[in-house]
């Protein structure tokens, strides 16, 4: 053979650009003949013969070719295999694989695919294809290469698009080619008017797309019906808007004409059939321009071109290379019928067409509809232009058409202008500014809009007037409102977030909110779920202990992107200067991905404040800003404009002083606060009245300004200081509570009846303004009360302070126990409201405990940075106590709060998380109540354990246990025995650990601790299973827990599945199986940021490279992995991977650093007693000994060592009872007696032994370990 392919690199090809593009087509016609014959030549074999196509665009179409011959041949083709083989193709190989491991070179077809529309003649198929996990319900469609089908999918049950490869044309490469590249390309491309791939699937032997479905009509229907130039210019902006982002990816789609643009019925326009699309290779970044895929279709280069005769552009009749804007010229064309009814070139064929496009004027559209604006005429010719420098890009088109659709349509300021004259006075500009974000929200242009300025200067007031203005509108949107908590200070995980999504759920668009909630964000609907007796909710919250972080941005961006299908979403965060942690991060998550999302955020902040606390807000703020996604709108005082025009709305036909307005916008300097509540004092006062139907000022203005207060802050304590004693009481308890308060909770403060309280707040609202009523709710114990909220901070804040400081302890307190005793057993949803109010109280430990309660509820968001704050809280409160018994057990429970939240936040190797797990293992002696002392003691051993302190994990385990068993709690017990069984299995004793993790668990285990025990059950075992000699049971426990954990969506512990599945197949040494596992915990451990499982996963997938393709890649991988792991924190399996490197540069004959590390290994597994790999450490040492000696002196005394290690490793194999250690030893020990000839039957004393050990095996006859034992021992 490679005679044969040295020959073909001699034969005589064309000297230049296109040598290698021959070379490129001889190779490719070369393999594909021999495969036919049956002669599975690799690609490797060529690039060996023809090194310069080793990392060269024509290398990659040979990988292609081999691709498609093996997917011909009935191959299950696997992309890992192609990514060992070939990793600097990686991120091309995964874009062309997708889901189907069938792709091939890049050719061109002139065919379309074109929907049923009425009228159309469309032979139907004998009978409906059948697609694996589809239900085709119907043909829609039907092209030169492809037929489209409406089907059902049965997973997700919803309705997609699936188009399958026509019979007649699934043999043809070429139309094969121009398929897969369809949809390649498309997936690739990420815009809401381009239409989305889901997935490649299988149709017979042949593959199909599976596509969102479309419900609409193509534009070559609207031709018939010449829709109105304002139509014209949404569906064609829309268009040209889609085409921009395909632009900015370097993909020009090179076939626009009326059949591949669709309007759906709500009105919206999607751009299809990509399968012509070529990249633009010049005016793009490398990575950009492997989107697409390798190898550009001949139209790329002179002499050749692609797409419709009709729809082509003046170059691509010529036949040269095409760019961006011949997708707006074919556009030009599309529009101009559009509005006139007729193609721009009009001939009597579609050649001569075909000639006039390069050589005829265009005839001036207005002729045909002289009502056409002049603006659209010019754009539509510019775009028609024969000179393509001369034509609008794409985006122009779109920002130019929406504006010219903005002119013609109705406008919203005609459906609310009534609405704000009756509402309010001034900020007309801001709600303009706030209209046009949401309209560009709505377009698909998401924003995140930042009102701010100082107290009082009405922040909050405009958003919520605008929002009036939308509901009035008639508009509809999801409107959804957060009130960040000043008195929680950060500490409440998403509090403004989940409060929109109550808000939305109770809101006009709840029944969708909720629906769509429960199918794309079950995590959060956990939370917010209406009733705590939601079966459903009951469920998801269960699921929910075990999301991340990252899961729970992802679902909220899945929601927000799904009811974005329905109506525009408006969140309204106010007071963002007090937003937590977990709040600020998914505002960054989501401006970074706002890409089509109908999304408009709009938060409320004090500059001051938010730069005094060092909020994380922003710097992400900045960043968004400089992505362009981020608007600060700063108010200004009102003017005095602005105040005469209140005066004119608040009192008609007054009668004031000419100056009064100037001496009322003097004293305020404009602040909306002062001035209205200074006008409502004035008028309350009786300085402004009402006499003979006219307002008039009953004082002369020098009298009146002397009374004035000279500050908003000066004003609300005048108007809280004239209430009644009882009144201000009622207030000041409210205030004690906080902005809103609950006129319940206010009653059995003051020992007076609810319904009086709620009578006099209804009085307070109406006749002093001080309060509104927010909403009617009900406690979890049935109470139903009315929830009620000052009308600015300010005067919560000014009663609040004006207390002594014995009332408000006194008050802080039965306010307190008020919300514990309605909240019941759901008291941790207000433990932080509560153990803040006991701090106030100066009841230390009753804080500490509420504040051990309320870290719980960030932990179960994995708000890991909340988490701490809070259990630092609790600790603080503890130190101003005795120490008690008491005390500890306090102490001890937030201690472990504290190193969960830190070791996730900061890693296991944090000095803090340290000190707080030595610390709650000082404190775990205290008698602490079973219920806390159990989960105490599983994460202290989960700590231990992954430090790699066994001795210490051990003790644990077995207090656990103990404690398990003295309860007689089985949940616990069960974590008992995996703990046992797990810390025995690192000490070396296999045996014992299987009498715990041997446990037949039956499927319907309760999780505990917040984890699925029967998977880390199953997925450990199956190690056990593998060292104590039963290689196929441990395959097979290992596909029971990875089955599990994705049966229960328990992502923490599918990763130690997966991971323990990729050790298994590790030890068995199948380094394809191993890298598959490997691949899949990378995927799952970066998405949802398990650092210590993607370093564990580098090393193993490290080790399967060097075995797959290239050494020194993988030993690359392996050494970051390990940095990683411990970098980390991680210490447990530490022996393990150094032994895999150590294995790995031995075969790459690097035997003295391998040695070095061996000896590291065997060091750690000294200093830790983790002992369960010592064996193979050894047996490797011995190895390496053997080697070294081959290549020196020395050769006796190297072999005497050896055998030392070999007898050691045998020793301490037997005893462990790890029999498939134990192979390994006595085949390198027999290899050892085969080399030393001057003892005589010591090859066949070992060779008796190996079928000893043999014949104790009862499977794994097919182990690489196996079949090199039987071959050693049956060799001659």
């Amino acid at each position: 053979m490679e005679e044969h392919l040295t020959s073909l690199s001699r034969e005589s090809r064309p000297e230049g650009a296109n040598a290698a593009d021959a070379l490129r087509d001889r190779l490719c016609a070369d393999l594909i003949g021999r495969w036919q014959r049956g002669e599975r030549v690799p690609v490797e074999a060529y690039l060996r013969q023809h090194p310069d196509l080793e990392s060269s665009e024509n290398a990659f179409e040979l990988i292609l070719t081999e691709v498609v011959l093996r997917h011909e041949q009935g191959e299950a083709v696997a992309l890992q295999e192609f990514l060992w083989r070939f990793p600097r193709f990686e991120e091309r190989l995964r874009r062309h694989f997708t889901l189907h491991a069938g792709l091939a070179a890049v050719a061109q077809s002139q065919a379309t695919d074109v929907p049923i529309l009425p009228g159309d003649e469309i032979l139907a198929p004998a009978a409906l294809p059948v697609v694996p996990g589809y239900e085709i319900v119907e043909k829609i469609g039907r092209g030169g290469i492809g037929i489209v089908y409406k089907a059902r999918e049965e997973s997700l049950n919803r309705y997609v698009a699936i188009k399958v490869l026509r019979e007649d044309r699934a043999h043809a490469p070429d139309q094969l080619a121009r398929f897969l590249r369809e949809a390649r390309t498309a997936s690739a491309l990420n815009h809401p008017g381009i239409c989305t791939v889901h997935a490649l699937s299988q149709q017979g032997d042949h593959p199909c797309i599976v596509m969102e479905l479309i419900e609409g009509v193509t534009l070559r229907a609207l031709v018939r019906e010449r829709p109105q130039p304002d139509v014209v210019a949404r569906l064609i902006g829309q268009a040209a808007l889609a085409l921009a982002a395909a632009h900015a990816a370097g993909v020009v789609h090179r076939d626009i004409k009326p059949e591949n643009i669709m309007a759906r019925s709500d009105g919206h326009v999607k751009v299809v059939d990509f399968g012509l699309a070529r990249l633009l290779p010049h005016e793009f970044p490398a990575n950009v321009r492997g989107w697409v895929g390798a190898g550009n279709d001949s139209g790329s280069t002179p002499g050749s071109m692609a797409g419709t005769l009709t729809y082509m552009s003046p170059e691509q009749t010529r036949s040269e290379p095409v760019g961006s804007a011949s997708d707006v010229f074919s556009l030009g064309i599309v529009a101009y019928e559009l509005l006139t009814g007729r193609h721009p070139f009009a001939a009597d064929s579609p050649l001569e067409t075909f000639t006039a496009i390069s050589t005829q004027p265009v005839i001036t559209p207005r002729r045909f509809v002289p009502t056409l604006s002049v603006d659209l005429e010019a754009l539509l010719l510019q775009m028609l232009e024969k000179d393509a420098s001369l034509r609008p890009t794409a985006a122009e088109i779109g920002a130019a058409l929406d504006r010219q659709f903005q002119s013609t349509r109705p406008r919203w300021q005609d459906a609310v202008r009534d609405f704000r004259v009756r509402k309010s006075i001034g900020r007309n500009v801001e709600r303009d500014v706030l209209w046009a974000a949401f309209e560009a929200a709505d377009q698909g242009r998401p924003v995140l809009f930042c009102v701010s300025g100082e107290p009082g200067i009405g922040k909050t007031t405009l958003v919520e007037d605008w929002l009036q203005e939308l509901q009035a509108s008639g508009l509809v949107a999801g409107i959804g409102r957060g009130q960040c908590s000043e008195r929680l200070a950060g500490t409440g995980a998403y509090l403004p977030i989940l409060e929109a999504l109550e808000g939305l759920l109770r809101g006009e668009v709840g029944s969708l909110a909720s629906q769509t909630l429960r199918d794309r964000a079950e995590t959060w609907y956990a939370q917010v779920a209406p009733s705590p007796r939601d079966a459903l909710a009951e469920m998801l919250a269960v699921r929910a202990e075990t999301a991340t972080e990252e899961r729970l941005k992802r679902e909220f961006l899945a929601f927000v992107r799904e009811i974005g299908r329905s109506l525009p979403l408006v969140l309204f965060l106010d007071d963002l200067h007090w937003a937590d942690a977990s709040t600020v991060d998914l505002l960054a998550f989501l401006g970074r991905r706002v890409t089509g999302l109908r999304l408009l955020v709009v938060a409320t902040f004090r500059p001051a404040e938010m730069h005094a606390g060092k909020n994380p807000f922003v710097s992400v703020q900045l960043e968004l800003q400089r992505h362009g996604v981020c608007r600060v709108l700063p108010l200004s005082f009102l003017t005095q404009l602005d105040v005469e025009s209140y005066l004119s709305q608040e009192f008609p036909k007054h009668q004031f002083p000419p100056d009064f307005a100037t001496r009322l916008h003097a004293q305020t300097e404009g602040n909306p606060l002062f001035l209205v509540e200074l006008v409502r004092h004035l008028r309350d006062s009786g300085v402004i009245s009402c006499r003979n139907g006219c307002w008039e000022l009953m004082h002369s203005l020098p009298d009146f300004q002397k009374e004035l207060p000279d500050s908003v802050r000066s004003l609300i304590r005048r108007q809280t200081g004239q209430l009644d004693e009882a009144d201000q009481r009622l207030l000041s308890v409210g205030s004690v509570q906080g902005y809103e308060f609950d006129a319940v909770v206010v009653a059995g403060v003051l020992t007076r009846s609810a319904a009086e309280i709620e009578e006099r707040l209804a009085l307070l609202e109406r006749t002093s303004g001080l309060v509104l009523l927010v909403r009617e709710q009900e406690f979890p114990d049935g109470t139903v009360t009315l929830r009620y909220r000052f009308v600015h901070v300010l005067y919560q804040n000014s009663l609040y302070g004006a207390l002594s400081p014995s009332r408000r302890a006194e008050w802080s307190a039965a306010v307190a126990e008020a919300l514990l005793a309605h909240h019941g057993e759901q008291s941790a949803v207000v433990a932080s409201e509560a153990a803040l109010l006991f701090e106030k109280a100066r009841n230390w430990m009753r804080a500490a405990e509420g504040f051990y309660l309320a870290a719980r509820n960030p932990f179960r968001l994995h708000a890991h940075r909340e988490t701490a704050v809070l259990a630092r809280r609790g600790l603080e409160m503890l130190l101003r106590l005795p120490e008690t018994p008491e005390r500890a057990r306090q102490e001890a429970r937030l201690q472990f709060v504290l190193g969960l939240a830190l070791q996730q936040s900061e890693g296991f190797a944090a000095p803090g998380v340290v000190e707080a797990y030595r610390r709650a293992r000082a404190l775990s002696h205290v008698e602490i109540e079973p219920a806390s002392r159990s989960p105490l003691l599983w994460g202290l051993w989960s700590f231990y354990i992954l430090r790699g302190e066994h001795r210490a994990a051990r003790e644990i385990a077995g207090e656990l246990s103990q404690l398990a068993r003295s309860q007689n709690d089985p949940l616990a017990l069960l974590a008992a025995d995996h703990s046992s069984g797990y810390s025995l299995m690192m000490l070396g004793q296999p045996a014992a650990a299987w009498s715990h993790l041997g446990r037949d668990l039956p499927d319907e285990t309760q999780a505990v601790y917040g984890r699925d025990m029967g998977i880390p059950f199953r997925a450990h075992g199956s190690v056990v299973l593998w060292l104590r000699g039963f290689p196929d049971q441990a395959v097979a426990r290992c596909q029971q827990a990875v089955a599990r954990g994705r049966d229960r969506r328990d992502l923490y512990g599918l990763s130690i599945a997966l991971f323990n599945a990729a050790k298994v197949h590790q030890l068995r040494r199948e380094p394809q199986a191993t890298a598959e596992y490997a691949r899949s915990l990378l995927i799952l451990a970066e998405e949802q940021a398990f650092p210590v499982w993607l370093a564990a996963g580098t090393i193993l997938a490290g080790w399967a490279e060097t075995r797959l393709g290239d050494w020194s890649a993988g030993v690359t991988r392996i050494r970051q992995g390990i940095a990683a792991y411990l970098a980390n924190g991680a210490a447990m399996m530490h022996p393990y991977f150094l032994g895999l490197l150590a294995k790995t540069l031995g075969e790459g004959g690097l035997f003295a650093e391998g040695l070095e590390v061996l000896n590291r290994a065997l060091a750690i597994v000294e200093q830790t007693d983790e002992h369960y790999y010592e064996a193979e450490l050894q047996r490797l040492r011995g190895e390496f000994l053997l080697q070294a000696a081959s290549l020196g002196d020395g050769v006796e005394p190297q072999r005497d060592a050896a055998s030392t290690c070999f007898q050691s490793a045998l020793a301490i194999a037997r005893q462990q009872q790890a029999l498939s250690l134990e192979l390994r030893v006595v085949v390198s020990a027999a290899n050892l007696a085969g080399k030393q000839r001057s003892l005589p039957g010591a090859q066949e004393s070992a060779k008796i032994e190996i079928q000893q050990v043999c014949a104790q095996f009862s499977e794994g006859f097919e182990t690489a370990d196996w079949l090199a034992a039987v071959a050693l021992r049956d060799s001659p």
